[in-house]
């Protein structure tokens, strides 16, 4: 679902095991893995995030966390992009589309349509679930 060159971030507690098991550790789904990434507990280290991210083909993979690893950590990779891109669907005219989530009425939305092209069909699909 990550185009080629898109970005994914994960942001992710990564040395809560104890506390974390101490609460969601009663629940049988925590402990329903079968992989070679989670071997004793059912969450990753900063360290099992970058592997997993790189093994799954990510590029240019970066892991930051507080000192000590305290609680969560960030880890970012890039899907490489091909060589030569061809696309999918030709577009007939130079057109674009944009689906924005979020308030109609907001600031962020308003500016994001003003920076947009003027060919452009935008979409805004509100900010809450019907």
């Amino acid at each position: 679902l990550l185009c080629p060159g898109g970005w994914l971030v994960n942001f992710e507690a990564t040395n809560a095991f104890y506390m974390c098991e101490v609460v969601f550790g009663s629940l049988e789904l925590c402990w329903v893995y079968d992989d070679d990434y989670r071997t004793d507990t059912c969450w990753l280290s900063k360290e099992g995030w970058s592997n997993l991210f790189m093994d799954g083909g990510m590029c240019d993979v970066v892991s930051v966390t507080s000192p000590q690893e305290f609680f969560h950590s960030i880890t970012i990779g890039r899907k490489p992009a091909p060589s030569h891109v061809v696309p999918a669907v030709v577009p007939a005219d130079d057109s674009q589309q944009w689906l924005l989530v979020g308030d109609p009425s907001s600031p962020l939305t308003s500016t994001i349509e003003r920076v947009l092209p003027d060919n452009t069909m935008v979409r805004s699909i509100g900010d809450g679930i019907d």
